[in-house]
């Protein structure tokens, strides 16, 4: 099991006009739906792996630099899936992201998490994300 360390550029969160041009280092794990539609986090497959890496690399202008391929623990993952589900109108900034084939749209408030489209670098939508799972980012800090 694994898990992907990169840089994040050129997004805004999905209920907002205004995009986010500063740099965040990442963690991604993906983003499950069970039978009951209840979300989980989980580490990546290695197929999965190979995917969003690949997807990452052809989309220079959201995910720059270096990129760490990193073992993970499923306890890791769990921690990250517990706080997403944590409402908290208290954060100035939500401690994960999350990027789906098409984002969903939010209430006003920030939480724990935010799902996220892809723009360009001056702000248009340019949500490309197409793998047919779900991935949520940690975020680790402001570069």
């Amino acid at each position: 099991m694994h898990k992907l360390e990169t840089s994040l550029t050129n997004f805004r969160f999905s209920n907002a006009e205004k995009y986010n041009p500063d740099p965040y280092n990442v963690t991604w794990y993906v983003l499950d739906m069970d039978e009951d539609t209840n979300e989980n986090v989980r580490c990546f497959t290695t197929s999965e792996m190979d995917q969003f890496i690949d997807y990452v690399v052809k989309t220079p202008m959201n995910f720059f630099g270096g990129k760490n391929y990193i073992q993970c623990e499923d306890d890791e993952a769990l921690q990250c899936g517990m706080e997403i589900l944590l409402q908290n109108e208290h954060l100035p900034f939500p401690k994960n992201i999350v990027l789906r084939k098409e984002p969903l749209l939010e209430h006003s408030g920030i939480y724990s998490y935010r799902n996220v489209v892809l723009t360009d670098q001056q702000g248009n939508d340019q949500h490309t994300y197409n793998l047919n799972f779900n991935v949520v980012g940690r975020i680790n800090k402001t570069l």
